[in-house]
Protein backbone atom coordinates (compact mmCIF):
# COMPACT_ATOMS: atom_id res chain seq x y z
CA UNK A 1 0.00 0.00 0.00
CA UNK A 2 1.09 3.11 -0.81
CA UNK A 3 1.76 6.00 1.73
CA UNK A 4 -0.91 8.39 0.40
CA UNK A 5 -3.05 4.67 0.39
CA UNK A 6 -2.36 5.12 4.48
CA UNK A 7 -3.50 8.05 5.08
CA UNK A 8 -6.88 7.49 2.28
CA UNK A 9 -7.55 5.01 4.85
CA UNK A 10 -9.02 5.20 8.11
CA UNK A 11 -7.30 2.31 9.85
CA UNK A 12 -10.54 0.66 12.04
CA UNK A 13 -12.19 0.36 8.39
CA UNK A 14 -9.51 -1.96 7.16
CA UNK A 15 -9.43 -3.64 10.60
CA UNK A 16 -12.87 -4.38 10.81
CA UNK A 17 -12.77 -5.22 6.41
CA UNK A 18 -10.35 -8.32 7.13
CA UNK A 19 -12.45 -9.05 10.25
CA UNK A 20 -15.21 -9.62 8.12
CA UNK A 21 -13.89 -11.00 5.64
CA UNK A 22 -12.33 -13.59 7.14
CA UNK A 23 -15.34 -15.06 8.98
CA UNK A 24 -17.38 -14.53 5.57
CA UNK A 25 -19.28 -11.86 6.36
CA UNK A 26 -20.00 -10.61 2.97
CA UNK A 27 -22.76 -8.26 3.33
CA UNK A 28 -21.71 -6.67 6.22
CA UNK A 29 -18.69 -6.39 4.11
CA UNK A 30 -20.18 -4.94 1.58
CA UNK A 31 -21.73 -2.27 3.54
CA UNK A 32 -17.85 -1.25 5.04
CA UNK A 33 -16.82 -0.79 1.25
CA UNK A 34 -20.02 1.97 0.51
CA UNK A 35 -19.33 3.76 3.82
CA UNK A 36 -15.58 3.56 2.63
CA UNK A 37 -17.00 5.29 -0.98
CA UNK A 38 -19.20 7.31 0.91
CA UNK A 39 -16.24 8.81 2.61
CA UNK A 40 -13.56 9.01 -0.09
CA UNK A 41 -14.08 12.73 -0.60
CA UNK A 42 -13.25 13.68 2.94
CA UNK A 43 -10.46 11.21 3.71
CA UNK A 44 -8.83 12.09 0.52
CA UNK A 45 -9.20 9.30 -1.75
CA UNK A 46 -7.53 9.24 -5.50
CA UNK A 47 -10.06 8.76 -8.31
CA UNK A 48 -7.64 5.69 -8.73
CA UNK A 49 -8.19 4.56 -4.86
CA UNK A 50 -12.36 5.54 -5.37
CA UNK A 51 -12.25 3.49 -8.43
CA UNK A 52 -10.79 0.59 -6.61
CA UNK A 53 -13.28 0.55 -3.87
CA UNK A 54 -16.02 0.76 -6.47
CA UNK A 55 -14.54 -2.53 -7.99
CA UNK A 56 -13.82 -3.98 -4.77
CA UNK A 57 -17.93 -3.52 -3.62
CA UNK A 58 -18.57 -4.66 -7.42
CA UNK A 59 -16.34 -8.06 -6.64
CA UNK A 60 -18.62 -9.24 -3.29
CA UNK A 61 -22.37 -8.42 -5.06
CA UNK A 62 -20.77 -10.38 -8.29
CA UNK A 63 -19.10 -13.79 -6.53
CA UNK A 64 -20.68 -13.33 -3.04
CA UNK A 65 -24.13 -11.90 -3.19
CA UNK A 66 -25.26 -13.12 -6.37
CA UNK A 67 -26.13 -9.63 -7.09
CA UNK A 68 -25.13 -8.54 -11.13
CA UNK A 69 -27.08 -5.69 -11.43
CA UNK A 70 -25.59 -4.14 -8.26
CA UNK A 71 -21.84 -5.28 -9.17
CA UNK A 72 -22.73 -3.73 -12.90
CA UNK A 73 -23.82 -0.39 -11.26
CA UNK A 74 -20.66 -0.11 -9.27
CA UNK A 75 -18.31 -1.27 -12.02
CA UNK A 76 -19.54 1.42 -14.80
CA UNK A 77 -19.12 3.68 -11.56
CA UNK A 78 -15.74 2.60 -11.32
CA UNK A 79 -15.05 3.47 -15.21
CA UNK A 80 -16.71 6.82 -15.37
CA UNK A 81 -14.10 7.59 -12.12
CA UNK A 82 -11.16 5.87 -13.70
CA UNK A 83 -12.05 5.75 -17.73
CA UNK A 84 -8.40 3.59 -17.54
CA UNK A 85 -9.16 1.52 -14.94
CA UNK A 86 -8.88 -1.59 -17.21
CA UNK A 87 -10.32 -4.32 -15.01
CA UNK A 88 -13.86 -2.74 -14.45
CA UNK A 89 -14.31 -2.64 -18.15
CA UNK A 90 -13.32 -6.40 -18.24
CA UNK A 91 -15.75 -7.59 -15.19
CA UNK A 92 -18.41 -5.12 -16.64
CA UNK A 93 -17.87 -6.86 -20.14
CA UNK A 94 -18.03 -10.17 -18.55
CA UNK A 95 -21.21 -9.54 -16.47
CA UNK A 96 -22.55 -8.08 -20.06
CA UNK A 97 -22.03 -11.36 -21.89
CA UNK A 98 -23.75 -13.51 -19.02
CA UNK A 99 -26.57 -11.25 -19.01
CA UNK A 100 -26.88 -11.54 -22.98
CA UNK A 101 -27.66 -7.86 -22.98
CA UNK A 102 -27.10 -7.20 -26.59
CA UNK A 103 -27.83 -3.34 -26.49
CA UNK A 104 -25.75 -2.96 -23.67
CA UNK A 105 -22.96 -5.00 -25.30
CA UNK A 106 -23.17 -2.34 -28.73
CA UNK A 107 -23.04 0.69 -26.27
CA UNK A 108 -19.89 -0.62 -24.58
CA UNK A 109 -18.15 -2.07 -27.41
CA UNK A 110 -18.91 1.55 -29.29
CA UNK A 111 -17.45 3.01 -26.40
CA UNK A 112 -14.38 1.09 -26.88
CA UNK A 113 -14.47 1.54 -30.06
CA UNK A 114 -13.91 5.58 -29.73
CA UNK A 115 -11.11 5.16 -27.55
CA UNK A 116 -9.54 2.28 -29.57
CA UNK A 117 -5.48 3.41 -30.23
CA UNK A 118 -4.24 0.46 -32.63
CA UNK A 119 -5.27 -0.81 -35.72
CA UNK A 120 -5.74 -4.10 -34.11
CA UNK A 121 -7.93 -2.94 -31.49
CA UNK A 122 -10.40 -1.43 -34.09
CA UNK A 123 -10.47 -4.42 -36.08
CA UNK A 124 -11.38 -6.70 -33.26
CA UNK A 125 -13.81 -3.84 -31.72
CA UNK A 126 -15.62 -3.47 -35.44
CA UNK A 127 -16.07 -7.29 -36.03
CA UNK A 128 -17.27 -7.43 -32.33
CA UNK A 129 -19.86 -4.22 -33.85
CA UNK A 130 -20.72 -6.05 -36.90
CA UNK A 131 -21.33 -9.60 -34.81
CA UNK A 132 -23.53 -7.98 -32.37
CA UNK A 133 -25.85 -5.68 -34.77
CA UNK A 134 -25.70 -8.68 -37.98
CA UNK A 135 -28.54 -10.30 -36.48
CA UNK A 136 -30.72 -7.82 -36.28
CA UNK A 137 -33.43 -6.35 -38.89
CA UNK A 138 -31.45 -3.30 -40.02
CA UNK A 139 -28.57 -4.40 -41.43
CA UNK A 140 -27.54 -0.71 -42.08
CA UNK A 141 -25.14 -0.32 -38.41
CA UNK A 142 -23.35 -4.30 -39.32
CA UNK A 143 -22.84 -2.76 -43.06
CA UNK A 144 -21.07 0.46 -41.54
CA UNK A 145 -18.89 -1.87 -39.33
CA UNK A 146 -17.95 -4.08 -41.79
CA UNK A 147 -16.78 -1.34 -44.52
CA UNK A 148 -14.59 0.19 -41.88
CA UNK A 149 -13.00 -3.45 -41.23
CA UNK A 150 -12.41 -3.51 -44.71
CA UNK A 151 -10.43 -0.48 -44.52
CA UNK A 152 -8.50 -1.93 -41.49
CA UNK A 153 -8.31 -5.76 -43.09
CA UNK A 154 -8.70 -5.40 -46.50
CA UNK A 155 -7.70 -9.28 -46.88
CA UNK A 156 -9.90 -10.45 -44.65
CA UNK A 157 -12.31 -12.95 -46.92
CA UNK A 158 -14.67 -13.62 -43.41
CA UNK A 159 -15.25 -9.51 -43.48
CA UNK A 160 -15.96 -9.85 -47.36
CA UNK A 161 -18.48 -12.61 -47.28
CA UNK A 162 -20.38 -11.52 -44.37
CA UNK A 163 -20.72 -8.40 -45.83
CA UNK A 164 -21.83 -9.79 -48.82
CA UNK A 165 -24.31 -11.15 -47.26
CA UNK A 166 -25.18 -8.22 -45.48
CA UNK A 167 -25.49 -6.53 -48.81
CA UNK A 168 -27.65 -8.77 -50.85
CA UNK A 169 -30.36 -8.28 -47.70
CA UNK A 170 -30.42 -5.04 -47.99
CA UNK A 171 -30.87 -5.12 -51.60
CA UNK A 172 -28.09 -2.47 -52.06
CA UNK A 173 -26.36 -4.33 -56.05
CA UNK A 174 -23.80 -1.96 -56.69
CA UNK A 175 -22.25 -2.44 -53.41
CA UNK A 176 -22.95 -5.62 -53.41
CA UNK A 177 -21.34 -5.66 -56.85
CA UNK A 178 -18.38 -3.74 -55.85
CA UNK A 179 -17.68 -6.15 -52.94
CA UNK A 180 -18.30 -9.31 -55.28
CA UNK A 181 -15.14 -7.89 -57.56
CA UNK A 182 -13.82 -7.95 -54.09
CA UNK A 183 -13.89 -11.60 -53.23
CA UNK A 184 -13.10 -12.49 -56.54
CA UNK A 185 -9.47 -11.15 -56.02
CA UNK A 186 -9.32 -13.02 -52.96
CA UNK A 187 -10.61 -15.92 -53.92
CA UNK A 188 -8.29 -19.13 -55.09
CA UNK A 189 -10.51 -22.03 -56.23
CA UNK A 190 -11.84 -22.22 -60.03
CA UNK A 191 -14.96 -23.37 -58.89
CA UNK A 192 -15.37 -20.32 -56.71
CA UNK A 193 -14.68 -17.99 -59.35
CA UNK A 194 -16.47 -18.92 -61.67
CA UNK A 195 -19.80 -18.75 -59.07
CA UNK A 196 -18.45 -15.17 -58.26
CA UNK A 197 -18.05 -13.95 -61.68
CA UNK A 198 -21.63 -15.25 -62.59
CA UNK A 199 -22.98 -14.04 -59.46
CA UNK A 200 -21.04 -10.67 -60.52
CA UNK A 201 -22.95 -11.07 -63.91
CA UNK A 202 -26.28 -11.30 -62.67
CA UNK A 203 -25.66 -8.23 -60.66
CA UNK A 204 -24.50 -6.20 -63.11
CA UNK A 205 -27.57 -6.93 -65.43
CA UNK A 206 -29.59 -5.78 -62.16
CA UNK A 207 -28.11 -2.44 -62.38
CA UNK A 208 -28.44 -2.41 -65.76
CA UNK A 209 -25.05 -2.60 -67.09
CA UNK A 210 -25.43 -5.57 -69.98
CA UNK A 211 -21.94 -5.10 -71.03
CA UNK A 212 -20.36 -5.57 -67.96
CA UNK A 213 -22.33 -8.56 -67.89
CA UNK A 214 -21.16 -10.41 -70.58
CA UNK A 215 -18.21 -9.76 -69.17
CA UNK A 216 -18.37 -11.15 -66.29
CA UNK A 217 -20.41 -14.50 -67.35
CA UNK A 218 -17.27 -14.64 -70.56
CA UNK A 219 -14.72 -14.86 -67.46
CA UNK A 220 -16.61 -17.19 -65.31
CA UNK A 221 -16.79 -19.93 -68.61
CA UNK A 222 -12.77 -19.14 -68.73
CA UNK A 223 -12.56 -20.23 -65.41
CA UNK A 224 -14.59 -23.07 -65.14
CA UNK A 225 -15.10 -23.57 -69.33
CA UNK A 226 -18.36 -25.73 -68.84
CA UNK A 227 -19.99 -23.86 -65.84
CA UNK A 228 -24.10 -24.30 -66.85
CA UNK A 229 -25.02 -20.96 -64.97
CA UNK A 230 -22.93 -18.65 -66.76
CA UNK A 231 -23.38 -20.70 -70.02
CA UNK A 232 -27.47 -20.13 -69.31
CA UNK A 233 -26.58 -16.51 -68.46
CA UNK A 234 -24.07 -15.75 -71.11
CA UNK A 235 -26.79 -17.23 -73.83
CA UNK A 236 -29.99 -15.25 -72.55
CA UNK A 237 -27.71 -12.04 -72.52
CA UNK A 238 -27.02 -13.03 -76.53
CA UNK A 239 -30.48 -13.64 -77.48
CA UNK A 240 -31.80 -10.52 -75.57
CA UNK A 241 -29.06 -8.26 -77.43
CA UNK A 242 -29.37 -10.08 -81.17
CA UNK A 243 -25.95 -11.37 -80.90
CA UNK A 244 -26.68 -14.36 -82.87
CA UNK A 245 -23.12 -15.38 -84.18
CA UNK A 246 -22.11 -14.95 -80.23
CA UNK A 247 -24.69 -17.34 -79.82
CA UNK A 248 -23.93 -19.76 -82.08
CA UNK A 249 -20.50 -19.90 -80.91
CA UNK A 250 -22.01 -20.59 -77.31
CA UNK A 251 -24.01 -22.68 -78.19
CA UNK A 252 -21.30 -25.07 -79.63
CA UNK A 253 -19.45 -24.80 -76.33
CA UNK A 254 -22.24 -25.80 -74.69
CA UNK A 255 -23.03 -28.83 -77.01
CA UNK A 256 -19.73 -30.17 -76.50
CA UNK A 257 -20.05 -30.11 -72.80
CA UNK A 258 -23.66 -31.45 -72.74
CA UNK A 259 -23.40 -34.80 -71.41
CA UNK A 260 -26.72 -36.45 -72.96
CA UNK A 261 -28.48 -37.02 -75.93
CA UNK A 262 -31.51 -35.10 -74.67
CA UNK A 263 -29.71 -32.01 -73.80
CA UNK A 264 -28.06 -32.59 -76.63
CA UNK A 265 -30.89 -32.82 -78.65
CA UNK A 266 -32.58 -29.24 -77.32
CA UNK A 267 -29.38 -27.33 -78.11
Amino acid sequence: MTPRSRFAHVPALEDTGRFLGAGGMWAQLLELERIEIAAAKANGLSNEELALAHMRAGQLLEERLAEPDGARRHYESAMSIAPAYRPARDRLERLLHQAGDRPALQAFYSAELDAAKTPARRAFLLSVLAQLHAAEEDVGPPIKFLQALQLERPDSIGTVQLLARLLAKAGRDVELLAVTDREIKLTRSPARIAKLLHRAGELALATGDRERATGYFRRALEAVDDHQPALESLGRVLRDASDWAGLVELLRKELLYANDRGRQASI
